[in-house]
């Protein structure tokens, strides 16, 4: 009997979880919006009184009021967007038109760089690299930074490095002035610095991170995030597949108990490009050419596809701005 209860109660328990950061800031703004932030406990209170019968004791119940634990709103919010049909729980696709939820929650592995300066001022950044089909498919970096205090804007699709800047500045100032960004920008006359810099991240945002900015790269988690797309765009770099960017800011960071083995073969976050060798870039364009042939496309628009292809492969930068 008692081993029959204990397996009910370990059964019955909710999965702890080690929550590795909470915007509370953030999290409350949004449920104080759906919800009166107070709840109500029913607790019994007892009282005694005499009777001409002897003691008797009598019981009713009190409405205590408290406020919702951290871990109650976070439950509280998922559960309003899902409702709502605001939360999606997978990585932007990168396509414009469709999948724009703002509101994501996925499990996936990721890296937690942290940025800092002698002040002890720092701003954590949370990266992870998917490619679902391998070195032919459409790669997808998650950027999610911490302690973000800039006002809620629909998610736009703007340069992934300009809004990448600005959301760092936003977090924490006296990091990223003129003066601490110069030996990641170069010489004042450099035209390419942009350029250089966004081909970088969308290429090996690890060592993106580690040597223009000083990052500290920490080991690579298993992670559950919930958070709200700031920015998403389709970034290109030299010999790179366009790679869907998303960047936004997490509501919450809770450790993954376990990612699947056959999930976990398709991340690419040890540091490293994402650039296709030679020989990739050609069956890469292969695939492409048979594909278009097999739906009937004319040897001219095979041809005008290769150009384009390996024009990208050769120029490819994201567009500035």
């Amino acid at each position: 009997m008692i081993s029959l209860l204990s397996r009910w109660r370990k059964a019955s328990e909710p999965e702890l979880r080690e929550y590795l950061y909470v915007d509370e800031d953030r999290l409350n703004t949004y449920v104080n919006q759906l919800r009166n932030p107070i709840s109500y406990d029913k607790m019994p209170v007892w009282s005694a009184e005499l009777s001409a019968t002897g003691p008797v004791a009598k019981a009713q119940q009190t409405r205590l009021a408290r406020a919702y634990t951290v871990y109650e709103r976070l439950g509280f919010l998922e559960a309003q967007l899902r409702d709502r049909k605001q939360l999606l729980d997978k990585r932007w696709s990168g396509m414009k038109d469709s999948d724009a939820e703002m509101f994501r929650i996925e499990s996936c592995l990721a890296r937690r760089i942290v940025i800092a300066n002698p002040e002890k001022e720092r701003v954590g950044i949370w990266v992870s690299r998917y490619d679902p089909e391998g070195r032919t498919g459409q790669p997808k970096t998650l950027l999610l930074l911490e302690a973000v205090r800039t006002a809620d804007e629909p998610a736009k699709f703007y340069s992934t490095l300009s809004w990448l800047i600005a959301l760092m500045i936003s977090a924490a100032p006296s990091l990223f002035t003129p003066e601490t960004m110069r030996p990641a920008i170069g010489a004042a006359d450099d035209p390419d610095w942009l350029a250089r810099l966004s081909n970088a991240l969308t290429t090996d945002p690890f060592t993106f991170f580690r040597r223009d900015f000083a990052g500290q790269v920490f080991p690579e988690r298993a992670i559950r995030a919930f958070y709200r797309i700031r920015n998403a765009s389709l970034a290109n770099a030299p010999g790179t597949i366009p790679v869907a960017v998303s960047i936004g800011y997490p509501i919450s960071m809770a450790e993954e108990r376990q990612v699947p083995e056959q999930e976990r073969r398709l991340y690419m976050n040890d540091a490293g490009s994402a650039a296709l060798t030679s020989g990739e870039q050609d069956e890469h364009i292969s695939i492409g050419t048979d594909l278009l042939r097999k739906m009937g496309a004319t040897d001219n628009e095979v041809a005008d596809f290769k150009t384009r292809i390996l024009g990208r492969f050769k120029d490819g930068v994201e567009p500035a701005g």
